[in-house]
């Protein structure tokens, strides 16, 4: 089961980033579970972040194969308009799903897709299927004038959702750590039914053209929690570089990949709605 979560982060100006959380545990019919999948990625290559919840297999093994598709330029031209994007992944995860094993069909896919374009406006695109294989594509409109959340799905989303009426009257409400905060807060501490392991996050930001190559496409953040490292659902450690990527705590402090403690120079974001849990 999963709990996922969209949101954007709105300055005076515009959206200016987009982010997918999501836990990261696999659950079996038989309650077994596995608390290291990978839930969400990001295009190395054009403004592109997805995530799934539903029927497991099928959605990470298209999002893994699309994304390795996508990142080597061969599904689309990286200034192609979010539109044409959309249109190509979705005829994409239509033709491959046909040949996916009929009794190994269990949960409806449902993979979110959020994009940035050229002219820096952010869209989202829901893509769907049901058991039997009728596909469903639209997009969902995003609210750009304030710091909000743009779709929650899976089987914790309900909790997360009741979790966050408290949020929304705190000290952080209508901002982006305020929705990270009760994201982490939900999964490590209230512990949603079937829902588990650490945080794992995807971004993309606003900017322009003449930003550096890495800025503009995006992004997989690396996760501190209770002094340990996470990577899309994974711990790490005895690695070459951590800071060749951004970290993020549960507070959504920039951290220091080596030290695991906030970045001397990083803005402070206390919540106390929220205290330090272990996945």
């Amino acid at each position: 089961m999963t709990m996922l979560v969209g949101w954007v982060a709105v300055d005076q100006r515009s959206i200016a980033s987009a982010y997918i959380a999501s836990d990261s545990r696999f659950t079996w019919q038989d309650s077994s579970t596995y608390d290291y999948g990978r839930k969400v990625f990001a295009s190395k290559y054009s403004a592109d972040i997805m995530a799934y919840c539903g029927e497991v297999l099928y959605a990470s093994i298209a999002l893994s194969r699309i994304m390795s598709i996508i990142d080597n330029g061969l599904l689309y031209r990286k200034t192609e308009k979010s539109e044409i994007r959309k249109e190509k992944i979705y005829q994409y995860l239509k033709r491959h799903f046909d040949s996916y094993p009929t009794h190994m069909l269990g949960d409806e896919v449902k993979i979110y897709h959020i994009s940035r374009d050229v002219d820096l406006s952010f869209h989202l695109f829901e893509y769907s299927a049901d058991a039997k294989r009728n596909w469903l594509c639209r997009e969902i409109k995003i609210d750009g004038q304030k710091s909000n959340i743009i779709f929650t799905a899976g089987a914790g989303a309900s909790k997360f959702k009741s979790v966050y009426q408290q949020y929304m009257n705190g000290i952080s409400a209508d901002t982006s750590r305020n929705v990270f905060q009760c994201f982490c807060d939900c999964l490590l501490n209230k512990k949603p039914d079937k829902c588990g392991g650490s945080p794992q996050l995807v971004g993309i930001y606003r900017v322009a053209d003449s930003a550096p190559e890495l800025l503009r496409n995006g992004l997989e953040f690396g996760i501190v929690v209770a002094g340990k490292r996470y990577f899309l659902g994974a711990e790490i450690d005895y690695l070459e570089n951590y800071d060749i990527i951004r970290w993020y705590n549960e507070l959504f402090e920039i951290c220091d990949g080596n030290t695991m403690i906030r970045k001397k120079n990083a803005m402070p974001q206390p919540n106390p709605l929220i205290t330090m849990a272990t996945p």
